[in-house]
């Protein structure tokens, strides 16, 4: 069959699509029951057998496209209570219970508004005024001897002026993850171990076990805390069950770690690579601090066979197993790559990943195309999941490697500015990379632009301290200039590379307060790295020195960062 160009979308069409690839029917289905000329009976028939399967994501997507056009085969159910279901029902029928249901499942949305107009409960008013911030309305209305409304009074209370940690925990649970981590921050700041393991307590009896372990694994690490430290990780611990999943089986052994409870940190990566699946970060983690723990030739050798491009093999010094044959086979089946088409057209880029991923010739295929569109950002994700899927016992090919971390692009602009503030040009190009994805207009939410992702303020330190203009920050060799500039500020303070990737992320004040306060330039490396407790600067850190890593694996030698 050849490749797909473009699709007229028809009934025969969807029929025979069907007959072809019948594994996505059920969304072949889904444009059959929105054509106009599906007659209505027919429509409904193919509703109910879509929103009876076990996925239900087509049947989400048929009804909310349904809503949007305004169908009259539209009901609940056998449609999902969505947003737009509920808003088309309400705007058709003008029952009071789907606007009800659109307040209890949407307060933040307009109609949920139009309930504070209505006879409906008070308790439901007062949170859809907390979802439209009307706290003094909520804190006037609210009967204080009702123990839900005071806790919603408290929640108002808290927006508005702050609430003492014990009126945090008399709020409904779901409002009270965010102002009981205001309080652990506090807490934190000031050492306060006796309220840190409270708070920590609070936020494992919701369920946020990740987190309370996290925040553990940072705090016992502090060198000059070891009697605070054993005893707030012989309490936290002992919350422990045999439910918990691998990710906070890690963070327990990082906890174990960092007070030297050898055994226990090793029962704790243990299990959690038992757990885990195999090849993932996670059990990557797990097996690189057994590695650790024992020495153990054998999970150097699973490393290798599983993960051979991560972080952790990389940061033990080993070379990646390149190899120049193709030990990956792209001249396969394209049938995964002709349904992520026929996925595009129907839903999009997220649908298609799904399909596109599943088998290397695919994946390969659909990457080649992206690159040269010049959509590196989808590309190099595409990538990513090919790598995961694919057999790496015997290598791992260049061309992924050299399609994944590309040297062409900005390549000029990149080494002039590298050569003139004395930075190594492929860390510059791993800060790029892991940055914005090598796309130049790239604005992140705080306001971060360019190919380096600089903050305007550090815009008016460049122009200051180098007395230039600076006419665009989007210009490629005036941003990467700026990036090089900051980079070599930052190399003055620190001389390790990692520690330069977090201040390039998380700013040099964290940074300080991280290896003085705290006192974390006594640990040894590879647990530093592993606790940072910001965790976009944690996982920066390593994507960073992974890209680095693997740029001068394939196209020159290592100047710093390895072990």
């Amino acid at each position: 069959m050849p490749l797909l160009v473009g699709i007229v979308w028809n009934a025969h069409t969807v029929d025979s699509l069907a007959r072809l690839y019948p594994e996505i029917e059920p969304y072949l289905m889904v444009v059959k029951v929105t054509l106009p000329t599906t007659p209505p009976s027919e429509g409904r028939r193919i509703l109910r057998k879509i929103c009876s399967l076990k996925d239900k994501r087509p049947c989400r997507m048929a009804c909310n496209r349904l809503a949007s056009k305004g169908s009259s085969i539209v009901k609940v159910p056998p449609c999902p209570k969505t947003y737009p279901v509920l808003k088309y029902l309400y705007k058709k029928t003008h029952k009071l219970s789907y606007l009800v249901e659109i307040g209890r499942l949407y307060p933040r949305t307009r109609e949920a508004k139009l309930l504070l107009k209505k006879d409906v409960s008070k308790k439901l008013k007062l949170r859809v005024m907390l979802a439209h911030k009307m706290y003094d309305r909520v804190l006037s209305t609210a009967d204080t001897t009702d123990p839900e409304e005071y806790g919603l009074y408290l929640v108002a209370k808290w927006r508005k002026e702050g609430t003492s940690f014990s009126e945090v925990l008399k709020m409904p649970p779901e409002y009270r993850k965010r102002p009981l981590i205001k309080h652990l921050v506090r807490f934190l700041n000031s050492e306060d171990y006796d309220s840190i393991t409270l708070a920590l307590m609070e936020l494992i009896k919701l369920g946020d076990y990740k987190r309370a372990y996290r925040v553990m694994a940072s705090e016992v690490a502090k060198p000059f805390l070891r009697y605070e430290a054993s005893d707030l990780y012989a309490r936290i611990s002992a919350t422990a069950h045999d439910g918990l999943d691998a990710e906070s089986l890690v963070w327990l052994g990082l906890s174990a770690y960092g007070i030297r409870y050898i055994e226990d940190a090793y029962n704790w990566f243990y299990e959690a690579r038992e757990r885990a699946e195999t090849g993932s970060f996670i059990w990557t983690q797990a097996t690189y601090w057994l590695y650790l723990l024992t020495r153990d030739g054998s999970y150097l050798q699973d490393l290798r066979r599983y993960n051979p491009v991560s972080y952790y093999y990389l940061d033990l010094g080993l070379p990646v197993p390149w190899r120049k044959e193709d030990v990956w086979d792209t001249t396969g089946s394209l049938r995964n790559y002709r349904i992520g088409r026929i996925m595009e057209e129907i839903g999009g880029w997220g649908l298609a990943f799904e399909w596109y991923s599943k088998d290397v010739p695919s994946g390969y295929r659909k990457s080649r195309e992206l690159l040269d569109e010049g959509n590196f950002l989808k590309a190099s994700y595409l990538l990513a999941r090919v790598y995961k899927v694919a057999d790496k016992s015997k290598g791992v090919p260049e061309w992924w490697g050299k399609m994944a971390f590309p040297v062409h692009l900005y390549g000029e602009e990149i080494d002039s500015a590298a050569r003139e503030f004395g930075i190594d040009p492929l860390f510059l190009r791993a800060i790029v990379r892991e940055e914005s994805r090598f796309k130049r207009k790239a604005r992140s939410r705080a306001g971060a632009m360019g190919l380096a992702q600089i903050m305007p303020f550090n815009v008016k330190r460049f122009r200051r301290e180098m007395k230039e203009r600076v006419r665009n920050p989007y210009d490629a060799l005036t941003n990467l200039r700026m990036g090089a500039f900051l980079l070599r500020e930052a190399f003055a303070f620190y001389s390790s590379p990692h520690i330069v990737a977090a201040s390039y992320n998380a700013g040099r004040g964290a940074v300080d307060r991280w290896l003085c306060r705290y006192g974390y330039e006594l640990l040894e490396f590879p647990h530093f790295v592993d606790i940072i407790p910001y965790t976009e600067t944690r996982n920066y850190v390593r994507r960073v020195m992974r890209s680095y890593w693997i740029y001068s694996d394939l196209y020159g030698r290592f100047s710093f960062g390895r072990r």
